[in-house]
């Protein structure tokens, strides 16, 4: 429901002692004829407008003097009994709006005869002035408008990880005051905004750390046998003789990150935002993230694009936090696993381990000792930690990814959807002042439902005033400009005074629509109107202004540009129609004059087209009070052809290859020459391709041009290739035992790689580019002669050249000797059981060496 204002009467030229703001104000001296309005609404706009019986519920206050009689109402108005409103916003979207908290808030309208007034709403005192005592009843707010289907039914990706979304809005105050003739100034105040949604992403976060953490458990809990495994591995040599153990102490990260993802979480670094990990839902404190929604300029939007970045930025913020403690407490619960055991040769250690996974991670070797026959490890202590290392790097690697792995749903699917979703849903407007008409009003808070669709506005604590005016005839003095063409859409400036009260504006006795800037401008457009001068009256209920003269002009006009396409060089000539031209002034093609133009009569010009580019305007400045007209759109300057590149590049003199040709302004391509030669087709496939077939051609490198009306192409390059052919073989026949030396004659032999027989190799020898001499293999019946020959060549083939003839063959089977295999001790190779022989005498030799050395 809008506020509205009585009718409309005097303006102002009387100076007051004192703005009225209230109490204490020094008030003007009342008189007849002086006006005032106010009005007060605490919940209005055309969302509320949806449901007729609730702008029943939420009238506001109106008051009007007329000079001579003040008028003050006011009331409470108990939202409380209204409870849950389910606003219907078509296509079955309902937005309930719960009221059922909001409290009692006061209305207030006062009008006094001085031309002064104040409407003000909300949390307000009796007298109308915001931050005095609350009125009887509940103090007003909180009060929440559900968004949940508006949500859901904007079809737009993400829209489930803002499931719930809800605004709530706490104590909220706007007043408008103004004391004729001085401008009116507003106020207001709010409480608390919250903003709260549901996400399943961050409702996924306790399970997706307990799954990260699981995978560095799972790690961990092998541990003890890739450690082995790479003990073993190191000290293979000595195998089996070598024993590892091993002992690590796995800790139960499960208990270690307990409590980490769970309940409400806060991060003073982002200030306003706190998450609730258990269910997912995510508040807003707008007042806290912006540093304040009380004392902004006017009409400042509060979910900007920076607001809605920070919003995604402080929620990340919130949630890293989580993560990076659990990684940090698992970091610390792995580093201190310790490590302990060792390798042993016959029961006697040759390597002790008594470390941590945090000691080996920064290759601290003091826990790592060698004895006995280790002391001969090639690398020593730094090649046990080398082969340690890995399994404690793969476990690092999977902690240090948990916190970007759990997190990594946040920045998919959270993040889009708040800009996307919530800046489509929801627009939040503080300090909301407009001065139409003479009529100032101030709304405290503007929630828009859907601002870039249905638009349907929420205004919470409204106050209004105007027109106010002291008693005065509209006198106006002057029309800026004073003139404008037929065609109407002239902004006018009508300056003067007592305008205040203007009720309207007649041009050559017709009402035009109109707007009180002060008492002393108002602007309006001018209506179509046949060329002549006119009167224009300002209607005013103390006296109409005396007429002002405005003369509606001729004006030119192009119709039709013929031909509307040229080229890019231009000097074609053209034909323009339309209205006005006698005694143009000049012709303009975009912003650049024709080259030379002809005014055949008042409706055509003739001219020669300047050099351009792309669509332009054609502009024609008529002569006299014809001004200028302009056809938007009516030429296009087409480029000439231009070649960016060729695909294939080349190809065989025999013609026939498929070539690509890329490159601009190739729309009404006429030929495509290979050396002036036209192709024997092509086909334009759009503006920047061209397919062609070339034409047969001597070997060598060519211009390519494409060939338009627009302008040819420069040259590009292809070159034709010579091809292998074969033409003949002497001798034609040999023994199928191969063997025959023949010469191959033909073209393109140089770099030849191979000579076939059928499908079988020949030796051979290029004596020339024309020549080969080539020893057949062995073969039957008649087969094919092939070259293939190096570079571009291709292959050759004479089918059917060479023709093996049938000889007998005598095959005689020799037998071999046979030698039996000797092996070692049990099946083993000599040598490795000799080797291990001498390993183990090795090894007996030090632990007597030991033993004796303890003995003495």
């Amino acid at each position: 429901m809008g506020l509205t204002s009585p009718g409309l009467r005097v303006g102002s030229v009387v100076a007051i002692t004192a703005l009225f703001l209230g109490a204490g104000s020094v008030p003007a001296m009342a008189a007849p004829g002086d006006i005032s309005n106010a009005a007060g609404q605490f919940i209005s706009g055309t969302l509320v407008g949806q449901d007729l019986a609730l702008v029943a519920a939420l009238a506001g206050e109106t008051a009007t003097s007329d000079g001579i009689t003040s008028q003050t109402n006011a009331n409470n108005l108990d939202l409380t009994a209204l409870g849950t409103v389910n606003i219907d916003i078509g296509g079955g979207v309902l937005v309930p709006l719960d009221l059922a908290s909001a409290g009692v808030v006061y209305q207030f309208a006062q009008a006094l005869n001085n031309a002064s007034s104040r409407g003000s709403s909300g949390a307000v005192g009796s007298d109308g002035i915001i931050g005095t005592a609350p009125n009887a009843g509940v103090a007003p707010g909180p009060l929440t408008l559900d968004l949940s289907q508006v949500v859901a039914n904007l079809g737009l990706p993400g829209i489930a990880e803002l499931a719930n979304l809800n605004l709530t809005v706490g104590a909220v105050a706007g007043s408008a005051a103004q004391a004729a003739p001085a401008a009116a100034v507003g106020g207001y105040n709010i409480a608390s905004a919250q903003l709260t949604f549901t996400s399943p992403t961050i409702a996924g976060i306790t399970g997706a750390t307990a799954t990260s953490t699981a995978a560095v458990q799972a790690q961990l809990d092998v541990l003890n046998a890739d450690l082995t495994a790479a003990l073993d591995a190191q000290f293979q040599l000595l195998d089996p003789l070598a024993i590892t153990t091993l002992a690590v102490t796995a800790p139960d990260l499960a208990a270690v990150t307990a409590g980490l993802t769970t309940g409400t979480v806060t991060n003073i670094a982002f200030p306003g935002v706190s998450i609730n990990l258990d269910t997912g839902e995510v508040t807003i404190d707008l007042d806290a993230l912006t540093g304040g929604l009380n004392g902004l300029p006017p009409n400042t939007s509060i979910l900007t694009p920076a607001v809605l970045t920070l919003i995604e930025t402080s929620i990340l913020g919130v949630l890293t936090g989580v993560t990076d403690s659990v990684q940090a407490a698992i970091t610390a619960a792995v580093d201190a696993t310790a490590i302990t055991g060792d390798v042993s040769v016959l029961g006697v250690p040759i390597l002790t381990v008594n470390t941590t996974v945090g000691a080996l991670k920064v290759a601290d070797t003091s826990g790592l000792v060698l004895a006995g026959v280790g002391l001969a490890l090639p690398g020593g202590v730094a090649s046990v930690l080398t082969a340690l290392l890995p399994p404690i790097t793969a476990l690092q690697t999977t902690t240090d990814a948990l916190s970007t792995d759990v997190l990594a749903p946040v920045l998919a699917s959270l993040n889009p959807a708040i800009s996307a979703v919530l800046g489509e849903a929801l627009a939040i407007i503080v300090n909301n002042q407009s001065l139409v008409a003479g009529v100032f009003t101030e709304t405290a808070l503007r929630v828009t439902v859907l601002p870039n669709t249905s638009a349907l506005a929420l205004d919470l604590g409204t106050g209004q005033v105007g027109v106010n005016a002291l008693a005065v005839a509209a006198g106006a003095t002057a029309l800026i400009p004073d003139n404008g063409p037929e065609t109407g859409g002239t902004a006018v400036t009508v300056t003067g005074s007592g305008f205040t009260g203007a009720t309207g504006l007649t041009v050559d006795g017709t009402s035009v629509p109109f707007v009180v800037v002060d008492d002393a401008t108002i602007t309006f457009t001018t209506p179509v109107h046949a060329p002549g001068l006119v009167d224009v009256v300002v209607v005013d209920p103390a006296g109409n202004s005396a007429p002002l003269g405005f003369t509606f002009t001729l004006v030119a006009q192009v119709i039709t540009v013929t031909p509307n396409t040229g080229p890019e060089a231009g000097a074609n000539t053209v034909t323009i129609t339309g209205v006005c031209f006698t005694s143009a002034t000049s012709l303009l093609f975009g912003a650049t004059p024709a080259t030379s133009f002809v005014v055949v009569n008042d409706t055509t010009i003739t001219a020669v087209v300047p050099a351009g580019t792309g669509l332009v305007d054609v502009t024609v400045t008529g002569g006299g009070t014809c001004g200028t007209g302009t056809l938007p759109g009516a030429y296009t300057f087409l480029p000439a052809a231009a070649i960016t590149g060729i695909v294939a590049d080349n190809g065989p003199q025999t013609g026939g290859t498929t070539v690509v040709i890329t490159g601009t302004g190739f729309t009404g391509t006429t030929d495509v020459t290979f050396n002036g030669t036209s192709v024997p087709s092509f086909t334009v496939d759009s503006d920047t391709q061209i397919t062609v077939t070339t034409p047969a051609h001597a070997p060598g490198q060519v211009d390519v041009v494409v060939l338009s009306a627009n302008g040819n192409s420069p040259p590009a390059l292809f070159t034709f290739t010579p091809v292998t052919t074969a033409t003949g073989v002497d001798p034609s026949s040999g023994p199928a035992v191969g063997g025959t030396t023949v010469t191959i004659t033909g073209s393109c032999f140089t770099g030849a790689t191979s000579v076939l027989f059928g499908g079988t190799a020949a030796s051979f020898t290029v004596l020339s580019d024309t020549q080969i001499m080539a020893t057949s293999p062995a073969g039957s019946s008649t087969v094919d002669v092939t070259v293939v020959g190096g570079g571009t060549c291709g292959t050759g083939i004479l089918v059917g050249a060479f023709r093996y003839v049938p000889a007998t063959v005598t095959t005689t089977t020799v037998t071999p000797p046979s030698f039996l295999a000797s092996t070692g001790f049990g099946g083993m190779p000599i040598a490795r059981f000799g080797v291990l022989l001498l390993l183990l005498a090795g090894v007996v030799l030090l632990i007597v060496r030991r033993r004796r050395d303890l003995l003495a």
